[in-house]
């Protein structure tokens, strides 16, 4: 997540939330990452650092405080090292892009809330595109 800028507003308010958190290091590593949210709805938005493209708007919603809501995974594709041999050899490292599309991994999220989040609700509500 640190190559990614994670922008989340909230609909009603027009608050920003920026801290980012993961349940444990091992988790974090495999990219599982959580906002803690008042319940309300959000826009959540990804960009990559140092790049101006921002990934599709997502609609999430937090239905109740003490819930904790699994709203899917947005996959990153990331494109094939590039040596460049212009005057020097250089590594560039690949371009990496989050997708508009959102994944449904419920199962693997709701054993990692249960691990680190067994004293709250699971349920799963996928973000989606507004419309």
């Amino acid at each position: 997540m640190t190559n990614f800028v994670v922008l989340v507003e909230n609909i009603d308010s027009g608050d920003q939330v920026s801290t980012i958190r993961s349940p444990t290091p091992e988790a974090e590593k495999e990219g599982w990452v959580y906002l803690l949210l008042e319940p309300g709805r959000y826009y959540l938005r990804m960009q990559p650092w140092r790049n101006n493209r921002i990934s599709g708007r997502f609609f999430l919603s937090v239905p109740v405080a003490g819930t904790v809501v699994y709203a899917g995974s947005l996959p990153i594709r990331c494109a094939s090292v590039v040596t460049l041999w212009i005057m020097s050899n250089e590594r560039v490292s690949p371009q990496c892009l989050p997708t508009d599309t959102v994944e449904d991994e419920s199962k693997s999220a709701g054993q990692i809330a249960t691990a680190s989040f067994a004293q709250y609700e699971f349920a799963t509500i996928l973000m989606r595109e507004p419309k």
